[in-house]
């Protein structure tokens, strides 16, 4: 199986900062609309197809999904499509929502 490549909260709170990265968050819609990263895009599997066709492949994403499990399978899947630079989230979005509360 091949290695996913990873990124913890911190480093994407940097990257965020920074606007070097964009976030791709996976999850259910409502879900999704319940909470989710600022700035966060949500994909579908509805919306997956556009997304791959009209993105930019060179930018860097971060797949989000609920504990960094299924965003894996989703950074391959992008990886394999000509996405370049994509990464999983380390723990998903549960970790970045105990980050947030314990940093405020």
């Amino acid at each position: 199986m091949a290695i996913v490549p990873e990124i913890s909260i911190t480093d994407l709170k940097a990257k965020l900062a920074a606007q070097a990265i964009v976030v791709l968050d996976i999850r259910a819609v409502d879900d999704y609309e319940a909470g989710h990263i600022d700035t966060a895009q949500l994909l579908t599997n509805d919306d997956l197809k556009n997304f791959i066709e009209h993105a930019d492949k060179d930018r860097s994403y971060a797949v989000c999904c609920y504990r960094g499990i299924s965003s894996q399978s989703a950074v391959l899947y992008l990886r394999n499509s000509g996405f370049k630079d994509v990464y999983s989230v380390s723990g998903g979005y549960n970790a970045w929502s105990q980050y947030s509360k314990e940093s405020a």
